[in-house]
C-alpha cells in the first residue's frame, strides 16, 4: 500500500513556519535507508527528529510519528506473529533514526515512549530528550510550548490542547500526531532554547542491559498502559439540582464519579422548555465543597432543566503517579540509580553478593509479643517476623487469605513494637478503607497512640461517617498546615500509599522519620508504586508486606505482564509466611474455598458460631435470569428483583447484610431500586473490587451473567466475592448456568460440593418469625 502524502500547516504557534509534507501509514516492513535519506534531505548534520507515539485502544504502541522541519512520516507497526520479514524495517528505523548518533530525538514524555518502544517492539533509543524536563516546566505540553517560544510569540492554546488531547489512534485525525512530533523538534529553534536542549540529560536505552530495561518496564510500562486505557469521559451521578442564571448547584451522589476541580470541561445536557429541545452546553467546575458542586456555564440556564452532566477527558495523574514517573524519568536519564536503594535491589536485582547496609539497625532478640487477643501459631510466626530486626527478615511478606486476621496481626505487631520502644512505624495500604480498617483494629485492642492522615477529597462531605469511632485520631489533609505548629509526636502513623507523596508530609516525617513500613493490600500494589517512597525516604530499614495473591491483583494486571506485585517475584516466594486459619466464613464455605483456591492449606475456625452442619449458603434459582448489556457493563433485572426480595427479608429480620455484584451497572440499578422500594439503601450495594477487606453477617451475591462466564472466569475476583460473609450467603443465579457454563468456576465447584439441597426457589424465601 503506497503512503498517503499530503501537506498540512501547523496551527499551534503564531509564527512563520513552512508547510509540512506528511507521508501517512508507512508499513514498518517498507522502511529503507533510501526512505530516511529522503526524509532527512535538507536537514543539518546534527539532525533533530520529533517523535510522537500512537497507541491502540488497548494501549499497545501501534504507530510512531516522526517529524523534521518540513516533513513528517507515520510508521505503522505490524501486530505480533507476522513472521521475521514483517519486522525487518525495525532494524532500519533503529540504525537510521532511533540509535543514530547524529540524531537528536525529541518527544514529550520521552520516558513513556522509550519504555513503550522497548516493551512493545524491542526497540531502543540513543539520544532521547524529554521536552518537559529540558525546559524545566511541568508535564503539560501547553506550558512547555509557551515557555520555549517565549513572550514574543503567541501560542494557540485551544489548538495545542486539542492536539495533545489524546495519543490513542484515530484515523480521522492523524494530523494531530504529525503535529505533536513536529512541535517537539521545532522548539530548540527558539532563542536560548538550543543550548538548553543540547545540555539536557538524554535517555540512552541502547546502553542499558536487557535485564535493566525489563526491570524498568516492569516498574513503569504497565502503569502507562493503564493510564491510556482510562475512560475518556466521566458520567456523573447527582441530585438536588438548583440553577440560577449561568450557575448550577448540584450534589454529587457517588464518590467514584465525583466532580473535581481541574481544567477539564463539563458537557451539560439541558432540556429547553420553550423549544422542547435537548441541547449540550459547556461548563466548568466553579466550586466544590464535599459533595456540593457549582458549575458555571457559558449560557443562561433559566427555563432549562439539566438532564445529564459528563466531564470530558481522562483523569490526570495523581501525585503518587507523578512522583513515580519523575523518578523513572530520572533513572532513564541516568540522574539516579534505582538499585542504590537496597530494598529495590533486593526485590528486583538480587545477587549472591548482596548485603544490607551496615547502618541498618540489627538485633538477635525479638521483643515479646503484646496482644490482648490470643494468636494462632501462624499469626504468631508472622508477628515475630515483623518484629525481627535481622537481615533475613528485613523484607517480610505475609499471605493472608480471607478472614485470617491480617489486621489482628498488624495490631499485635504495633502494640508489641511500641511497647519495646520502637517509633517511626507507618502503616499504609492502597485504599482508604483498608487504612481505616487497620485504625479501627488498633482502637479495638485499646491502642490509641497513632494518627491517621486522610485526604480531604475522600473525607469531607463523603466519608466522615466511616471515621466516627476514631475521629479524634484523624488529621485530614486540609489540616496539615495547622498541624505544622504542633506536629503530633506519636510512634505510629497510618495513611494510603499515595499519601506518602503529599508535599506537606514532611510536617509529620520530620518528627517521626519513616523507619518501618507495613503495607496492607500488597498483592494489589504494583512494584512501581514502591519506587518513589523508597527513594524519598532512605530512613526506611524494614518493609513488611501483607496481602493475598489469590484475591484482587493490581488493577489492570489481566492485560499486562508488567503489572506485578511483590507476590509475583519468584525468588521471594519461598520467604512468604502463610496465615493458615480463617475465622470469618462458616466452615461449610471455608472448606470449599480452601480446597479449590488454597490447595486445602486453609483451615476453618473449629469454634465458628455457625457449625459445619448448619446451612450457610443458598443458591437461589431465578428461572427468568437473563443478562443484558448496559453500555460497557452488564445487568440482570430478574436477579435484581430476587435480590430485593432477600434484602427485604433480611432487613425485616434485623440482620446485617449487603449485596455484592461483579458489574457496576447491576450495582447502580440495585441501589436505585432499593431506594424506590423504601429499603435502607445507603452502603448496601457494592461491586466486588470495592468490597475486598470488608465483611458482613449475610451477603447477597448477584452473578448477573446467564450466558457468558465473564467475571466468573477470574478466580481471584470470584474468591473475593464469595468470601465476605460471616454467617450466610445467598447466590442468585440459575440452575442451568451454574451446572453447565459455570461448572468449572469456583461457584460451580461450590454447587457441586453441596448438591441439590442448597438450591431454593425465590417463592420459598420468607421472613423468619422473630
Amino acid at each position: 500500500m503506497a503512503p498517503k502524502t499530503r501537506t498540512i500547516y501547523q496551527n499551534l504557534i503564531d509564527d512563520d513556519h513552512p508547510p509540512i509534507l506528511v507521508d501517512d501509514e508507512i508499513l514498518e516492513s517498507k522502511l529503507t535507508k533510501e526512505l530516511f535519506d529522503t526524509f532527512f534531505e535538507g536537514s543539518p548534520s546534527l539532525r533533530r527528529v520529533g517523535l510522537a507515539p500512537i497507541f491502540s485502544e488497548s494501549g499497545t504502541l501501534c504507530r510512531l510519528a516522526l517529524a523534521v522541519r518540513t516533513k513528517a512520516i507515520i510508521i505503522q507497526f505490524h501486530a505480533k506473529g507476522k513472521g521475521a520479514a514483517a519486522y525487518k524495517g525495525r532494524g532500519v528505523l533503529s540504525s537510521e533514526v532511533l540509535c543514530n548518533p547524529d540524531v537528536m530525538l525529541l518527544a514529550f514524555d520521552f520516558n513513556k515512549l522509550a519504555m513503550a518502544l522497548f516493551a512493545e517492539l524491542g526497540l531502543r533509543v540513543r539520544n532521547g530528550v524529554d521536552i518537559q524536563s529540558a525546559c524545566g516546566t511541568d508535564r503539560e505540553p501547553l506550558a512547555t510550548i509557551k515557555f520555549a517560544v517565549g513572550d514574543d510569540v503567541s501560542v494557540m492554546e485551544e489548538n495545542v490542547l486539542a492536539t495533545f488531547e489524546s495519543s490513542t489512534l484515530d484515523t480521522k485525525h492523524m494530523n494531530t500526531f504529525a503535529l505533536q512530533a513536529w512541535v517537539a523538534q521545532c522548539l530548540p529553534d527558539y532563542p536560548s532554547m538550543e543550548d538548553l536542549f543540547q545540555g539536557a540529560h538524554t535517555i540512552n536505552t541502547e546502553a542499558m542491559s536487557q535485564m535493566q530495561l525489563r526491570l524498568f518496564a516492569q516498574l513503569e510500562h504497565g502503569e502507562n498502559r493503564l493510564a491510556l486505557n482510562a475512560p475518556t469521559a466521566t458520567m456523573h451521578e447527582y441530585s438536588a439540582v438548583n440553577t440560577r442564571h449561568n450557575i448550577a448547584h448540584l450534589r454529587a451522589d457517588r464518590f467514584q464519579n465525583r466532580f473535581m476541580k481541574n481544567e477539564r470541561t463539563q458537557k451539560v445536557t439541558v432540556h429547553d422548555h420553550q423549544t422542547g429541545l435537548n441541547i449540550s452546553i459547556d461548563a466548568n467546575v466553579n466550586q466544590i465543597d464535599g459533595r456540593n458542586t457549582s458549575l458555571k456555564t457559558k449560557i443562561n440556564l433559566d427555563g432549562r432543566t439539566i438532564t445529564s452532566v459528563t466531564t470530558q477527558g481522562r483523569d490526570g495523574p495523581t501525585r503518587a503517579d507523578m512522583e513515580r514517573q519523575s523518578t523513572m524519568l530520572q533513572a532513564l536519564q541516568g540522574k539516579v540509580n534505582l538499585f542504590d536503594n537496597p530494598f529495590l535491589q533486593h526485590m528486583l536485582q538480587p545477587s549472591d553478593d548482596f548485603a544490607w547496609p551496615e547502618t541498618f539497625p540489627t538485633s538477635d532478640t525479638i521483643p515479646p509479643i503484646v496482644s490482648l487477643r490470643p494468636l494462632n501459631d501462624s499469626q504468631q510466626l508472622a508477628v515475630e517476623a515483623m518484629l525481627s530486626n535481622t537481615d533475613d527478615t528485613r523484607t517480610t511478606i505475609i499471605q493472608g487469605p480471607p478472614g485470617t486476621g491480617k489486621t489482628t496481626v498488624i495490631a499485635a505487631f504495633v502494640t508489641s513494637a511500641v511497647s519495646a520502644g520502637v517509633t517511626g512505624i507507618w502503616l499504609v495500604a492502597q485504599s482508604n478503607i483498608a487504612v481505616k480498617n487497620i485504625a479501627e483494629k488498633l482502637a479495638d485492642v485499646g491502642f490509641d497512640n497513632w494518627r491517621l492522615l486522610v485526604s480531604n477529597d475522600f473525607h469531607v462531605g463523603w466519608h466522615e461517617h466511616l471515621y466516627e469511632s476514631i475521629v479524634k485520631n484523624i488529621i485530614s489533609s486540609g489540616e496539615f498546615k495547622r498541624a505544622r505548629r504542633r506536629p503530633p509526636r506519636v510512634p505510629v502513623f497510618l495513611c494510603t500509599l499515595s499519601m506518602l507523596s503529599h508535599p506537606l508530609l514532611h510536617i509529620f516525617t520530620g518528627v517521626n522519620p519513616i523507619k518501618i513500613v507495613v503495607v496492607d493490600e500488597a498483592s494489589q500494589i504494583t512494584l512501581g508504586n514502591y519506587v518513589a517512597p523508597l527513594q524519598n525516604y532512605p530512613s526506611i530499614h524494614k518493609l513488611c508486606m501483607i496481602g493475598d495473591d489469590k484475591q484482587l491483583p493490581p488493577y489492570g494486571a489481566e492485560d499486562s505482564e508488567y503489572m506485578q506485585s511483590v507476590f509475583e517475584i519468584e525468588h521471594l516466594r519461598s520467604t512468604v509466611l502463610f496465615l493458615s486459619i480463617q475465622y470469618r466464613m462458616p466452615p461449610l464455605i471455608g472448606d470449599v474455598v480452601s480446597e479449590v483456591v488454597y490447595d486445602s492449606q486453609l483451615q476453618s475456625n473449629p469454634e465458628h458460631p455457625v457449625p459445619y452442619e448448619t446451612p450457610s449458603c443458598w443458591f437461589v434459582h431465578v428461572d427468568e435470569s437473563e443478562e443484558k448489556r448496559h453500555e460497557t457493563s452488564w445487568h440482570n433485572p430478574a436477579e435484581r428483583a430476587t435480590a430485593l426480595k432477600i434484602a427485604e427479608k433480611l432487613q425485616a429480620e434485623g440482620k446485617e447484610y449487603c449485596i455484592i455484584t461483579p458489574y457496576d451497572a447491576q450495582r447502580s440499578f440495585l441501589e436505585e431500586e432499593m431506594k424506590a422500594s423504601g429499603l435502607v439503601w445507603q452502603d448496601k450495594c457494592f461491586n466486588v473490587d470495592s468490597f475486598q477487606g470488608n465483611e458482613k453477617d449475610f451477603i447477597i451475591v448477584s452473578l448477573v451473567r446467564s450466558k457468558g462466564l465473564g467475571f466468573l472466569s477470574d478466580y481471584r475476583r470470584t474468591n473475593v466475592m464469595l468470601t465476605r460473609c460471616k454467617r450466610g450467603m445467598y447466590i442468585i443465579t440459575s440452575w442451568d448456568f451454574v451446572w453447565k457454563r459455570a461448572a468449572d468456576t469456583l461457584v460451580g465447584r461450590m454447587a457441586a460440593k453441596w448438591g441439590d439441597s442448597v438450591w431454593v426457589n425465590p417463592a420459598h424465601i420468607t421472613v423468619e418469625e422473630a
